[in-house]
């Protein structure tokens, strides 16, 4: 019996975005101008495009990988309204046994603080 000959399965999918409204994640300031989120697991897509396995699904992206920005004098400054901030992170998953391959994950997030007068 032969064994079987190593393929690569390509798929061409729409990119997926999702925003998650109506869920509490806990922030803190991380360091001088950076906030970061304690670990929490986000919400996960359903299955479709591409075909993912169990052991690819079961890799639990989360936000606390992103640190954002922010200006702590803004925040301090009663004159600023409102101010923004944003993060992103790009992890990176190799995969050994049944499956083989490389995940790639990419996380971004917004946080608007809004002054109440």
């Amino acid at each position: 019996m032969a064994p079987c000959d190593p393929s690569t399965k390509r798929s061409t999918c729409a990119r997926r975005h999702r925003a998650v409204k109506g869920v509490r994640f806990a922030f803190f300031r991380s360091a001088r101008n950076e906030i970061s989120f304690r670990r929490s697991r986000l919400p996960g897509l359903a299955a479709g495009c591409p075909p993912e396995s169990a052991q690819v699904r079961a890799i639990q992206s989360g936000l606390e990988e992103a640190e954002g920005e922010i200006s702590e004098e803004a925040l301090a400054d009663s004159r600023v309204r409102t101010q923004t901030a944003t993060g992103s992170a790009e992890a990176e998953t190799d995969l050994e046994g049944a499956d083989t391959g490389r995940v790639v994950e990419r996380v971004s997030w917004k946080l608007t603080f809004t002054r109440k007068r």
